[in-house]
């Protein structure tokens, strides 16, 4: 093979195109993609900033409109305790009137379902132990389709307590829609 026979400066200048065919290479393959990446990453941080200041002003208006939101449903709630007692007076009514003897009136507490769509009318049922007859059994059935608000009766058990006096002990359970 021959000797290739150049000049300082062309071995210069040949050192110098190697130097940038070198330096091109690894910009191509190293620090592009890098740099691609970090301007990708910078963009998505804008981003994630304006979300964050969108969300932090979201929690101050909900910081702010909390109390507000406790009281109404504080006075949501006393609403529907007045309710059920006005319930439970109708049907204490209904059952003093039928002459049938109340024992016992129990709510039986119902699980709230989250996120539920709040409807505007409210359902509570009642566990009723009571004691009496066939006669004021019916006459209170016809009472409480009288009453100003929806009484459903779920189930109904009777049982004889005294053979001769035909008395009956009734456990039902009713919904009261208000």
């Amino acid at each position: 093979m021959t000797k290739i026979n150049l000049s300082k400066r062309e071995w210069g200048l040949l050192y110098a195109t190697a130097a940038i065919l070198v330096f091109y290479l690894f910009w191509q393959v190293l620090l592009s993609p890098k740099l691609s990446d970090i301007s990708n990453l910078r963009g998505k941080l804008k981003v994630e900033k304006v979300e964050l200041a969108a969300s932090e002003a979201k929690i101050k208006l909900l910081e702010a409109a909390s109390p507000q939101l406790q009281i109404e449903q504080k006075k949501e709630e006393a609403l529907k305790r007045a309710s059920a007692l006005q319930v439970l007076k109708h049907i204490s009514s209904a059952s003093t009137s039928s002459k049938l003897d109340l024992i016992s009136i129990r709510p039986i507490a119902q699980k709230s379902s989250v996120g539920a769509v709040v409807s505007q009318v409210q359902e509570q049922k009642f566990n009723l132990d009571c004691k009496g007859n066939y006669k004021s059994l019916y006459a209170f059935l016809q009472k409480i389709y009288s009453l100003p608000v929806l009484v459903v009766v779920d189930s109904l058990r009777i049982t004889r307590i005294e053979e001769k006096a035909a008395t009956l002990r009734i456990l039902m359970q009713i919904t009261a829609y208000f």
